[in-house]
């Protein structure tokens, strides 16, 4: 949140309780689209995302959960 010149392969987002990914490919929403969308993985309490694409530079990308977690 609130990075610049984020060049990571990895974000890990922590939440006080565990959760669970059910419908992650039709609730999901990346903004600006990606055309290789990245790979979700739960460890604990946190979702480890592992971006396949290169971002662009100086572009804001959002993520939407949806309904999920």
């Amino acid at each position: 949140m609130y990075s610049r010149n984020f060049n990571e392969e990895k974000i890990k987002i922590a939440f006080n309780e565990f959760i669970q990914l059910k419908n992650i490919n039709e609730q999901l929403i990346i903004s600006p689209p990606m055309s290789i969308l990245p790979e979700f993985k739960l460890k604990g309490k946190s979702v480890i995302i592992e971006i396949q694409d290169i971002l662009k530079k100086n572009t804001t990308y959002n993520i939407f959960f949806g309904n999920d977690p």
